[in-house]
């Protein structure tokens, strides 16, 4: 009697995983088909017949078996890719949860992505097979003296679980910027001053806006080190008080600040004062 195959589970999946075949006529079966791929058995009796699924490009095959000289009739599986993480954006933000995207390959059965040791991103939207828009767990508080943690994007499908592809799937959190000092805190158009600190690595802009409101201004400036900030007082600076402002990706943390972003005053001088 020739095999006859009734079903087969699962009908999707990835490589490394049992399958089993079930119908009549096996017990004398001898190969396992994934379309031109053979494998050999695990075990064979006249109704069931298990092997491990063997890894193969990501598709539709058509899994039949062959006791030697017939071959049974054949049912579809879907090999699914194992996901990859190929970038992360943005790839830094602050400990509080924040949405983001993540980029691949082989996402589409995605059920969880994982931060670290922060946690189980929420929210987890499935665009298309290569895109995922998530939002971020929220890290814990980081030790002090630490400013930044880099954790690894992992994303768990149907296929498996990602491996890290170094920079391309990692995220980095911030702690938010703290400005304790500026040195001098009165300085005319074009002077440098200096801002002392904490986790002020990673800066993106330094802000001036005058103190009673108006429009915000930036400074050019170098990150010297993770304490401490040189800027430029900017052009078109009219004699006041203004908020210098620190922002990085550690922000929005709002128990800091009630706008997001901590600041230190500075009182630009007229240039004819600096005489």
């Amino acid at each position: 009697m020739a095999p006859f195959i009734t079903s087969i589970s699962p009908t999707q999946s990835h490589h490394a995983v049992p399958m089993t075949i079930t119908g009549t006529g096996l017990s004398r079966v001898i190969r396992v088909n994934f379309g031109t791929r053979p494998v050999t058995p695990t075990s064979v009796t006249s109704t069931t017949v298990t092997c491990m699924i063997p890894e193969l490009p990501a598709g539709q095959y058509n899994v039949s078996v062959t006791d030697g000289s017939l071959t049974s009739n054949s049912l579809p599986f879907y090999y699914i890719g194992p996901p990859k993480v190929t970038s992360v954006t943005p790839n830094t933000g602050p400990l509080t949860a924040t949405s983001l995207s993540v980029f691949g390959e082989n996402l589409v059965t995605t059920t969880s992505v994982a931060f670290g040791d922060a946690g189980v991103a929420t929210d987890v939207v499935i665009a298309s097979n290569t895109t995922l828009t998530v939002v971020t767990p929220e890290h814990a508080p980081l030790e002090p003296g630490t400013c930044t943690d880099t954790v690894d994007v992992v994303v768990t499908t149907a296929g498996g679980t990602s491996f890290s592809t170094g920079a391309g799937s990692q995220y980095t959190y911030y702690d938010a910027p703290v400005v304790t000092g500026m040195r001098p805190s009165s300085a005319s158009v074009g002077s440098t001053f200096t801002l002392s600190g904490s986790c002020l690595l990673g800066a993106t802009r330094v802000t001036f806006t005058p103190t009673a409101g108006g429009q915000l201004l930036q400074a050019d400036y170098v990150v010297l080190s993770p304490a401490q900030i040189s800027a430029i007082v900017p052009p078109h600076l009219s004699q006041n008080t203004y908020n210098v402002r620190v922002t990085t990706p550690g922000w929005p943390k709002p128990h800091h600040s009630r706008d997001g972003i901590h600041s230190d005053r500075l009182t630009a001088r007229s240039s004819a004062s600096c005489g």
